[in-house]
């Protein structure tokens, strides 16, 4: 019982501060006075924004619709799958060159000169009697420059599980 009684004691001797201690450092930083504030002077330079990219435009810029890529037109079958996911089966040379390109699912499908293949807009540039060469055209988003990815797809180089349309 007497253990009972001393504890509490014990407990409140802690808690309060002795005559000797000093007070937390932030309350003795709030009777100091601030320092004075010094500004400096101002800067004798403008900003030049020539040659500089607007930093309030977007990084993804839309194009003008030029008559492919909007929302508004129709995907051709070749459209629905990535290049690399497409095959070339056969090529038929003359007049206007054609190839048979064949997509995953097995379905075969006629392109000539400037038909359109693969999910980013490539228009097929030339028919040749080994490949067929689509050029895919977007614009960096940062530069707003106009680039150039050349995809040649060579005559049967497919997957060894591609289902083939014959």
């Amino acid at each position: 019982m007497r253990r009972l009684l001393l504890f509490p004691l014990l407990v409140a001797g802690c808690l309060t501060p002795a005559a000797g201690d000093a007070p937390p450092a932030a309350a003795r930083h709030l009777d100091e006075p601030l320092p004075p504030v010094v500004y400096d002077e101002p800067a004798d330079w403008t900003y030049d924004p020539i040659g500089k990219r607007d930093p309030f435009r977007s990084w993804v810029s839309l194009l003008p619709d030029d008559g492919g890529g909007g929302d508004d037109h129709l995907l051709t079958p070749l459209q629905r799958f990535d290049l690399d996911q497409l095959c070339v089966t056969g090529v038929a040379m003359g007049e206007q060159p054609l190839a048979l390109v064949a997509t995953p699912d097995g379905e075969g499908h006629p392109v000539r000169v400037g038909g359109h293949m693969g999910r980013n807009w490539g228009r097929v540039e030339s028919i040749r009697d080994t490949e067929v060469l689509v050029v895919e055209e977007y614009r960096d988003p940062i530069e707003g420059s106009l680039l150039r990815n050349e995809v040649p797809l060579a005559l049967g180089a497919c997957s060894p599980d591609a289902e083939m349309p014959y």
